[in-house]
């Protein structure tokens, strides 16, 4: 199958409380589910089911909320650039907010948002103060419908992304890492990451460049674990992360040591219509949504990619 290169750029974590599953209110089906935003592939027979891969077979939302509420780690992947994708996402997080307090962490909040996010109490305040606008992900309105249910629903926001100058200083000196202590990847893992990232950029990445993504991921996912639990305390955490990170061969579940659930908000393409072709078992859940767009992703980001490999090369000379 096709990869985006969004994807690979790339949770939350539960605890037991004393208020039984049970009691929780029954959560409505997502909005998203009636008025989808993607327009590509709105009627493809995948679009808005959830699989269960240990099931094999599709559940309900309301099933899905009942089994995911009692693990004690809680993985949400995303494509960037994906608005229902946030919006699904914003979803999850206010159903499992009635009834219980977490905190959530994103990737794309790093290191230097880590103060001014102090200053933030409502949902208004926040793209102005981790300069948003500035931060080169996608514009803030596709994320909007996410932090305004985290801001909502009163949960604190953890900035958990390494800088931009760490990961780079991790990345350029690779060879003197000892890799080995950012989580316990299978070879299996490990190959599927490398060809995962020699895919999605398309030719344009070289041997090297490879090598120094695949380890800046491994370092990426460590890190974003470790500050998830330092700034959580006792309390339980979610992530939010690309597709990548979230997965269950290469990304974060590796570098937990408790048990998880990885949810990949997934979208369709025309000519697959069953999970398997999916890869389905990359996540405990897929979720399916339409697509942005149908364009292909080497020509989409063509021209970022070839910035990306001339920078590259420049840095070697």
């Amino acid at each position: 199958m096709r990869y985006h290169p969004a994807t690979l750029l790339g949770f939350f974590l539960f605890a037991s409380f004393a208020q039984p599953l049970e009691s929780a209110p029954i959560p409505v089906d997502p909005p998203a589910l009636n008025s989808w935003v993607s327009p590509d592939l709105r009627d493809h027979r995948l679009v808005g089911l959830i699989w269960s891969e240990s099931e094999q077979k599709f559940i309900t939302a309301k099933t899905f909320i009942g089994k995911i509420g009692a693990t004690s780690h809680l993985l949400l992947g995303e494509r960037h650039d994906n608005t229902d994708h946030h919006r699904l996402q914003a979803w999850v997080i206010s159903q499992v907010a009635k009834y219980r307090d977490v905190v959530v962490g994103f990737e794309m909040l790093d290191e230097p948002d880590k103060e001014p996010l102090k200053s933030v109490e409502r949902f208004e305040q926040f793209a102005d103060a981790v300069n948003w606008s500035k931060s080169g992900w996608p514009e803030f309105e596709i994320y909007a419908p996410l932090f305004e249910a985290v801001y909502r629903s009163k949960s604190p926001v953890l900035a958990v992304h390494p800088s931009r100058k760490r990961l780079m200083g991790i990345a350029r000196s690779v060879n003197k890492q000892p890799v080995d202590t950012w989580g316990t990847i299978s070879q299996k893992g490990l190959d599927n990451l490398v060809d995962d990232i020699t895919k999605s950029h398309c030719g344009y990445a070289d041997k090297n460049m490879v090598v120094m993504m695949s380890a800046a991921q491994r370092f990426k996912d460590h890190w974003m674990v470790k500050e998830l639990m330092e700034q959580s305390g006792s309390k339980p955490f979610v992530l939010v992360a690309g597709n990548g990170h979230v997965r269950k061969d290469y990304g974060v579940p590796n570098h937990l040591s408790s048990e998880s659930i990885s949810i990949g908000f997934v979208e369709v393409y025309k000519e697959y219509d069953h999970p398997q072709d999916y890869d389905a078992a990359r996540f405990d859940y897929i979720w399916f949504t339409p697509r942005v767009d149908n364009l292909d992703p080497c020509e989409k980001y063509k021209e970022q990619l070839e910035k990306m490999k001339k920078h590259y090369q420049h840095k070697k000379k």
